[in-house]
């Protein structure tokens, strides 16, 4: 600058100014839930107004920075002036001033996020972490991830060739974009809606010999306790995760059943939360094979949906807002990032309006929720329940229900050792406390059993350390 100055009379009508730079200070941290900022390329000046932006301005590439953009950017500022033919200033003849963006405040809590990421260590998956009472979104993770600082000047090539080709994909938000089969995390929703549409009662059992055929079929479904679980009500089978009976169970709710119960908890549907080009999911019937596949609807697709296998697939957000209307009993709301906005110019503030967006009513609504609930925190609390990597001795109470994602078909005598990536997912879904829920946390973790209920323990143990000394909002 010093160089310059000296020689600025050699350029005329040029002056050096300072520009602002967005900075990201946690830098990966939260890089799957800001975005990033970057210049407008030339597909976007041809959509862009013109007077708003010039070539070398910044913009929201993705996530919050996209979606609030409008909101951030404000309006440009302008000065008319005259000047001589050197290009000096003689006066100023009009003034529009600035109106400068918005400041956004959002609902995230950098301790969770941080115990989450730090939890999960080398393995990948995603974690959500809400609030039932309003949607409130405490903690949002894709891990690995990247750091959105590298975009704000304009990133090497190579640092780009880098990121791309990485085969972890540190890029892609899995907890908003990644699609997994849930697995037995859905079977607390079918049971809510077949004991509240009195499909069966609670005193109903089968006898788990460890598989279960169709009649007049030669093919076996096993259950994934090959030895059986024995005699086998609703509550046990969420308890132990008895596949078997929700195989008896699927028949007597058939896909409509299955259906109707996934799509009134939000499952394969858009959340509506406030980031872009969040996918849909599948919640399959005979109508959505048939129009994907040509193919007819079989018994057997049925079995497979009803333990979260075949065509279902669901984001660990989704699943984290079905978890939390199970929670609140039938209610649910829109999920959302956005706490308040705070206009710089007015000197006012605007707080996010909760919106509901479930309410679900059954025959035998409170019973219902009521029996599904228990038999969740027994997921935890029995000797028999598969939760117990979550660990005992919690000063909360907890409801929670685990899963397994089949990724891939191995066969007897495979050495799984060569083939790490295709090991199931693993997923875990949990409320906290039980009759007033404050937090709900969903854990994906790609190709491990043992890592989700590890974060999702360490994350609600977070919470409820900082609610107890007032640090959470």
């Amino acid at each position: 600058m010093s160089l310059f100055s000296v020689n600025h009379y050699r350029f005329p009508g040029v002056e050096i100014k300072a520009r602002l730079l967005r900075d990201y200070p946690f830098n990966s941290e939260f890089s799957h839930v800001l975005g990033y900022v970057g210049r407008v390329n030339p597909s976007e000046r041809q959509t862009l107004d013109s007077e708003q932006y010039r070539a070398n301005d910044d913009i929201g590439k993705t996530n919050i920075e996209s979606y609030y953009e409008k909101d951030l950017h404000g309006k440009v500022g302008y000065k008319h002036i005259e000047i001589d033919a050197s290009g000096n200033m003689i006066k100023t003849l009009n003034v529009i001033p600035a109106v400068p963006g918005k400041n956004l405040y959002l609902t995230l809590d950098e301790h969770l996020q941080s115990i989450a990421i730090t939890t999960f260590g080398k393995f990948h998956g995603a974690m959500i972490a809400l609030d039932p009472n309003n949607g409130e979104i405490l903690a949002m993770v894709s891990t690995p991830s990247f750091d959105p600082n590298l975009f704000v000047q304009g990133i090497l090539q190579t640092d780009y060739d880098a990121l791309i080709k990485n085969p972890a994909h540190p890029m892609y938000n899995r907890a908003l974009n990644g699609l997994y089969p849930p697995g037995s995390t859905i079977k607390p929703f079918l049971g809510v809606a077949a004991l509240g549409e009195n499909i069966v009662t609670s005193t109903d059992r089968i006898f788990d010999p460890g598989y279960f055929a169709l009649k007049n079929s030669t093919h076996v479904f096993h259950d994934w306790n090959h030895k059986g679980h024995g005699w086998v009500n609703l509550h046990r089978a969420i308890v132990v995760s008895c596949d078997t009976y929700f195989y008896w169970l699927s028949l007597q709710m058939r896909i409509s059943g299955i259906y109707k119960a996934l799509s009134d908890f939000g499952l394969g549907k858009k959340t509506g939360i406030d980031l872009p080009k969040e996918p849909e999911g599948i919640a399959p019937n005979s109508l959505w094979k048939e129009k994907h596949s040509g193919q007819a609807w079989y018994p057997g697709d049925t079995l497979n949906t009803s333990i979260g296998q075949g065509f279902t697939q669901v984001s660990p957000l989704q699943l984290a807002v079905a978890t939390a209307s199970l929670a609140m009993r039938g209610t649910g709301y829109q999920p959302h990032l956005l706490y308040r906005t705070e206009d710089i110019a007015s000197s006012t503030s605007t707080l996010f309006t909760n919106k509901m967006t479930t309410q679900i009513h059954y025959q035998q609504n409170d019973i219902a929720f009521s029996e599904i609930i228990d038999a969740m925190q027994d997921v935890i609390r029995s000797p028999e329940g598969t939760g117990g990597r979550f660990g005992k001795n919690a000063t909360y109470s907890v409801a929670a229900k685990t899963g397994t994602a089949q990724v891939y078909s191995i066969k007897d005598n495979t050495n799984m050792s060569s083939l790490e990536t295709l090991r199931d997912h693993g997923l875990f879904i949990a409320f906290a406390p039980v009759d007033q829920p404050k937090i709900v946390v969903v854990v994906v973790a790609e190709h491990t059993g043992e890592v989700a209920p590890i974060v999702a323990r360490h994350v609600m143990d977070a919470f409820f350390s900082e609610k107890k000394i007032g640090n959470v909002k």
